[in-house]
């Protein structure tokens, strides 16, 4: 039986225990509690530098409609774009904003590049014209409207008229919960419109079709077997053919064990074909594997004056890359890539998908401004070792015929320079990096 003194020594204990697991608790509670604060206070300052960008693009935007001077309009929608950026980096912060805001983010940054597309031209010297004009007020309307309900609601957020987190029973009510009110503000943004314009959202880049394939025949599942076997060397009662309709370009898809095709619906044509089989060693070296790459590319059906571009490689593969060449003039966006198994020089890649889109009949005339007045404008620390052509594609998908100039910089590094033969304005420069993985333009 425990006498007087034990049983103190038990209670003092049990209080004791009580006590620290209470204490642990209380603790925990505590540190839930300021993380959920914590990561509430961090979503309203995204939310509040969002509702900030957005009302200062939407204003710049405004500003630049008032301006006659192409040097002001440079300006002022340098910053527009800067606000848009600034926007949608405020919206990455935000929780489930990949896809929640996916029609903001892509407003927002829609606003944002026919901003840095307008004030490209404007530091050419190149006002507005009157459908940008009018694709720009558009613009303002629209980034306007969403940028008074966001201002709104960060108001109310601060007021605490708005809720967020686990705090709000009913995330989807529109008035009440941060969640509920961006649903609201994404609903309208998927309702507005964009423009046509050089640009990479461009509405016309919805409804681009591949150039080269325009016109040609239809081909069917017999004939794509029999391109099959002959390409690959691989029965074609091994394949499995499937048509793919919804796409850019259309192609049957044909797959057997360790190879897959893409065949152009129209026109027949390779679009790419893997071989997935492992490249466990290089017994090759890369000149070896471009030496192949150059043989393999005469060979093929329908490509012609291709030229080397860059190459790299990786996992024991050697990647080759090459353009069409017409007339002297290098035209980049009708690319092709070849992969080399560095074991055994075969063809395990070989991909044609942007020279099918963007491969046609070019009409090339002789650039407006000369090559030495362009080569004139070249920064003091390069020189020029080779001098051409080239049609360089924009983000909107068309054309420029450019000066090109391959450079050495101070250091003997390799830079190339594009001069816009109608302008005399840089257009492009590419880093190249030169090492034992390859040459690469970055």
């Amino acid at each position: 039986m425990l006498n007087r003194r034990s049983l103190i020594r038990a209670y003092t204990y049990a209080l004791a225990l009580a006590f620290v697991t209470s204490a642990i608790a209380f603790t925990a509670t505590s540190e839930a509690k300021m993380l959920k604060t914590a990561a509430d206070s961090a979503e309203e300052r995204a939310f509040n530098e969002l509702a900030s960008n957005a009302d200062a693009m939407a204003t710049e935007l405004e500003r630049a409609t008032l301006s006659a001077s192409p040097n002001m309009i440079n300006s002022i929608l340098s910053k527009a774009y800067a606000h848009s950026a600034a926007a949608v980096t405020a919206i990455s912060s935000l929780p489930d904003s990949s896809t929640s805001l996916s029609g903001t983010t892509e407003y927002i940054s829609k606003c944002g590049d026919f901003a840095l597309y307008l004030a490209r031209n404007a530091a050419a010297g190149v006002k507005p014209s009157e459908s940008d004009m009018s694709s720009l007020k558009a613009f303002v309307k629209n980034a306007s409207a969403m940028a008074d309900e966001l201002r709104s609601a960060a108001e109310r957020l601060r007021n605490g008229e708005i809720c967020v987190g686990a705090v709000c029973e009913d995330d989807n009510a529109t008035d009440v919960t941060l969640g509920g009110t961006l649903k609201r503000i994404e609903a309208a943004a998927l309702g507005y419109s964009g423009a046509n314009y050089d640009g990479q959202f461009s509405e016309h880049l919805k409804n681009l079709t591949a150039k080269f394939t325009e016109g040609k025949f239809i081909t069917n599942e017999d004939e794509v077997l029999e391109l099959c076997e002959s390409f690959t060397g691989v029965s074609r009662d091994k394949f499995t053919v499937e048509l793919v309709e919804n796409a850019a370009v259309p192609v049957y898809t044909a797959s057997a064990d360790g190879v897959f095709l893409e065949i152009t619906k129209t026109g027949g044509y390779i679009k790419s074909c893997v071989f997935s089989r492992p490249v466990e060693y290089a017994r090759y070296s890369a000149e070896d594997a471009i030496a192949k790459a150059e043989e393999y590319i005469l060979k093929v059906g329908g490509l012609k004056d291709m030229k080397r571009t860059s190459h790299s490689v990786s996992e024991n593969r050697c990647t080759v890359s090459f353009a069409h060449c017409e007339g002297g003039v290098n035209c980049y966006a009708d690319a092709v890539k070849v992969v080399v198994a560095l074991d055994t020089l075969d063809i395990v890649g070989f991909y044609t998908g942007d020279y099918l889109m963007n491969h046609t009949e070019r009409e090339i005339t002789e650039p407006t401004v000369a090559q030495s007045d362009a080569e004139s404008g070249l920064s003091e620390g390069l020189t020029v070792s080779e001098r051409g052509l080239a049609m360089l594609q924009t983000e909107g998908k068309s054309e420029k015929l450019c000066h090109e100039f391959s450079c050495l910089d101070a250091d003997g590094n390799k830079r190339t320079v594009f001069i816009d033969g109608a302008t005399g304005l840089e257009e492009r420069i590419d880093i190249w990096d030169e090492n034992e993985n390859g040459m690469s333009v970055r």
